[in-house]
């Protein structure tokens, strides 16, 4: 089973960073938009993978992450047929929009992401463009939602 903490980071105005992944070890979708996260490595929790991923992918440093806010799992098929049980754990945090810093990330990172930017619900909504996973506004609503008694 591979564990993954993904981690949805809303801007000052409810805008979702997310990452144009071309992953092509998976048989289907090969290119889709995604949050920042990853793999739970040995003994770590979800929260404390999270908190790392955060850092590593986005150079973001934070100890308020909220959740988790939803849970995935599912099964992912690779190009070589075999199914893959997955569970991803998904956290969030609130800060002012930010550029992306690259400089933690892995030598594949830089070849899987393509491109970063911020959408608002109405454009991912929109279906516009292909996104992970399928319940992503969802997702997304629970995050507003954890910032929504905030003062």
């Amino acid at each position: 089973m591979r564990r993954s903490s993904r981690i949805v980071i809303l801007d000052e105005h409810n805008h979702i960073l997310l990452f144009n992944t071309h992953l092509p070890k998976l048989a289907r979708p090969v290119v889709r938009w995604i949050t920042p996260g990853g793999g739970v490595e040995g003994e770590e929790d979800h929260h404390s993978a999270a908190v790392r991923e955060l850092f590593e992918e986005t150079g973001l440093v934070t100890d308020t992450l909220k959740g988790p806010i939803a849970t995935v799992s599912g099964i992912s098929l690779l190009r070589n047929d075999i199914e893959q049980p997955t569970h991803a754990e998904f956290f969030t945090t609130r800060t002012v929009r930010f550029d992306v810093d690259r400089s933690h990330w892995l030598d594949y990172e830089h070849e899987d992401i393509r491109d970063v930017a911020w959408f608002s619900r109405e454009e991912i909504a929109s279906n516009l463009i292909e996104y992970g996973p399928a319940n992503l506004l969802e997702i997304f609503d629970a995050a507003v939602l954890a910032f929504s008694d905030a003062s």
